[in-house]
């Protein structure tokens, strides 16, 4: 009996000093190779850093940018990003004392073709002033960038203005905006992972993925603006329905196709042929029903 008692008795003891031994041991346990040696367990690898929120993120010195004045849009515009932050990237509001209004698009100068502002530029994130009225063509073409908020100040976005970002995401459009020219999303991540047909962004139509749609089109409810060439030439669509809350409409949305007719607000118009030209264009007094809608 007193055998039992005192083996039991030291049982308890070694699993107490067990258990002391581990506490506080961050250690992981090293697991045994089967021929007999010991393996190094492979440490954890520490997560980056999660990103700040947007108002806490520093805005970049102006020796960052190479800039201009530009008259047409009434402020200095971004010509070139030369910075080496490749992660994020504050654009100033302004500079000296003028407001950044433009980012610079891919342009034809005196010597041949300018390249955008942040064309091939390996920046992951952009994050751009309230003061911001114009995004230029090629703009960011070919960019590294994954994630864009287009402020509400912004007017017009240009042609190809992200075309070929591959691994851009995500996209906010500012309520801002009533002007995005073609291809401003083709080649992006956000474009190729959509499913064919009406491809929208946010609640502008942009237009469409796969093939060129055919028959009768109705655009969702909800759907604010209409970009720009978002259905020049497909010449197999015979009639559309847009719904009360479009307000706008880019040029030639729905221009070069034959006999289409488009139902808004209960008006029918339909494509008229002018005379001496070949093609079908949709009359002044639609886009102007649409663009001068409440």
């Amino acid at each position: 009996m007193k055998r039992k008692i005192l083996t039991l008795a030291l049982a308890l003891l070694m699993a107490a000093t067990l258990a002391a031994c581990s506490e506080g041991n961050d250690t992981p346990p090293v697991s045994q190779s089967p021929d007999g040696g010991t393996v190094t367990p492979t440490p954890t690898p520490t997560p980056p850093p999660p990103t700040p929120p947007a108002a806490d993120i520093p805005v970049n010195p102006v020796s960052d940018f190479n800039y201009a004045y530009n008259a047409e849009y009434g402020g200095v515009e971004i010509t070139r990003y030369k910075g080496t932050n490749a992660l994020r990237v504050r654009v100033p509001s302004e500079i000296e004392g003028q407001p950044v209004t433009s980012i610079r698009g891919t342009t034809l100068g005196r010597n041949g073709w300018i390249l955008g502002a942040f064309h091939k530029a390996s920046v992951m994130e952009v994050y751009l002033p309230n003061s911001i009225v114009n995004i230029g063509d090629e703009a960011f073409e070919g960019s590294d960038i994954t994630s864009i908020v287009i402020p509400d100040s912004v007017i017009t976005i240009g042609r190809s203005a992200f075309q070929d970002c591959v691994g851009l995401e995500s996209v906010t459009i500012g309520t801002g905006v009533t002007s995005i020219s073609g291809g401003a999303f083709s080649g992006t991540a956000l474009f190729d992972n959509a499913p064919d047909g009406l491809f929208y962004v946010d609640n502008w139509l942009i237009g469409y993925k796969g093939e060129n749609p055919t028959g009768d089109i109705v655009i969702r409810e909800g759907t604010r603006v209409i970009a720009n060439d978002a259905f020049f030439s497909c010449q197999e669509i015979t009639s559309v329905t847009i719904p009360d809350s479009v307000k706008s409409i880019g040029e030639y949305a729905f221009d070069v196709i034959d006999n289409l007719s488009i139902t808004y607000r209960g008006v029918v118009y339909t494509s008229i042929r002018p005379d001496g030209w070949e093609i079908d264009i949709m009359p002044q007094e639609f886009y102007d029903a649409i663009n001068n809608s409440k």
